[in-house]
């Protein structure tokens, strides 16, 4: 009974695109059991104690890379005008993460939004949000591959 309700509500969400072993986790709640002090905890130091003011959220995570910064930095610019050899932005849908928002990302670490794309557009539209990381090479971007991640955004 508890496999047949699990499969019914992970349905919609391996509709858009999760792993099962994830969208099983998301069922249960694990992403929702102090995933905000988890991520959080590890900002913890200074004279602001305490978590962060902000939010923990789901995202998909792809990575890309640009050409045009390495040939000729003058052209490879992002979507606000800034250089796309920092390796530190990341591209998203701005009605869900508008520029300038800072983020840190598990596994990743710290990044800013600074580009955007159609995909993540798109993705936006299907109701979730999809961040592409900027990396410094092609081969870097292969192989990060696509994965689910939580982002922690700061106000």
């Amino acid at each position: 009974m508890r496999a047949l309700l699990a499969f019914f509500v992970c349905l919609p969400v391996l509709w858009i695109g999760f792993h099962p072993r994830e969208a099983i986790n998301l069922a249960r709640g694990g992403w929702n059991n102090n995933a905000g002090y988890r991520v959080a905890g590890r900002h913890n130091s200074g004279p602001n104690k305490g978590k962060p003011k902000g939010k923990v959220i789901l995202v998909k995570l792809t990575a890309y890379h640009s050409r045009n910064c390495w040939v000729n930095p003058r052209r490879g610019l992002t979507a606000t005008g800034a250089s796309a050899c920092n390796e530190k932005g990341v591209a998203s849908d701005w009605g869900k993460l508008p520029p300038g928002t800072q983020l840190y990302i598990d596994g990743v670490g710290h990044r800013i939004v600074d580009d955007k794309g159609e995909e993540m557009m798109a993705a936006a539209k299907r109701g979730y949000i999809h961040l592409d990381v900027r990396t410094r090479t092609y081969e870097e971007s292969k192989r990060f591959g696509m994965k689910w991640r939580q982002a922690f955004v700061y106000n």
